[in-house]
């Protein structure tokens, strides 16, 4: 897995981490462990979003915004955000050292596991 499909992968978890702490329902239960500053998540999220190009940003954005999560793992050629099996020459041809690929019917980002 590259450098830039990590930045991802942690953006994705910090992204829906912020959104959890601004639901009014989970707040009144606790989130399990206690953040101090807000503030703190945010300028992690700044701090990782300025180190992924920014067509990759605008992809994730896009799928952010659609579906509220903008990264999906592949499991044995599949999206697992939609469930669509993934052309053949699409998994064969994934090189990690490129950028990641989108899904072609739900346009989330796609990742391997390693070993994938």
């Amino acid at each position: 897995m590259n450098k830039e499909a990590e930045l991802l992968i942690k953006l994705n978890d910090l992204e829906l981490l912020i959104k959890e702490m601004e639901d009014p329902r989970l707040v009144e239960k606790g989130l399990g462990f206690k953040v101090e500053k807000r503030e703190d998540l945010l300028n992690v999220r700044q701090r990782i979003r300025a180190a992924i190009r920014p067509e990759t940003l605008s992809r994730f954005d896009r799928a952010w915004k659609r579906y509220g999560r903008a990264l999906a793992p592949v499991d044995d050629g599949v999206c697992c955000g939609c469930f669509g099996r993934l052309p053949t020459a699409m998994g064969s041809s994934y090189d990690p050292g490129e950028e990641a690929p989108s899904c072609p019917f739900c346009a989330r980002i796609l990742y391997w596991a390693p070993g994938e």
